[in-house]
């Protein structure tokens, strides 16, 4: 198998964008409904078990989250998913690319300037500390 082009993917995935949602390259597809928890573990899988040695090159790099996003955006459109919670495609494949590689529900707390200190002791256990919280 040949080195990953990104250019081929984003063009690729472009294509099956124009394509009616339920016929994928001519054939009829079911669309596929799973909770946002579904689609994420469905998504993480594929990419790291098809994906992971181009991604651990790349996501340090400048075109390692696009590179991210594209493989996501392909991916979700190739098994016809939707999810439950989240209706826009593009912030779908936005908050999984967060979850995958970024800090996930924490990047709000992380550069919002109230915020002093995070601790975070288990994943059942984050406090965030702000200065009111203080008092």
């Amino acid at each position: 198998m040949g080195r990953f082009n990104i250019y081929e993917a984003i063009y690729e995935t472009n294509k099956i964008s124009r394509v009616d949602d339920k016929k994928i390259i001519g054939k009829t597809k079911p669309i596929v409904l799973k909770t946002y928890v579904e689609v994420l573990e469905s998504v993480r899988e594929s990419i790291s078990k098809n994906h992971g040695s181009e991604l651990a090159n790349n996501i340090g790099l400048s075109d390692g989250i696009p590179l991210l996003k594209t493989l996501n955006s392909k991916y979700i459109h190739l098994n016809n998913l939707r999810c439950l919670e989240i209706d826009d495609f593009n912030q779908l494949v936005e908050k999984i690319a967060d979850d995958m590689a970024g800090f996930g529900f924490l990047t709000k707390y992380i550069y919002d300037e109230n915020v002093e200190e995070i601790n975070c002791n288990g994943f059942d256990d984050i406090e965030v500390i702000t200065p009111t919280s203080r008092i």
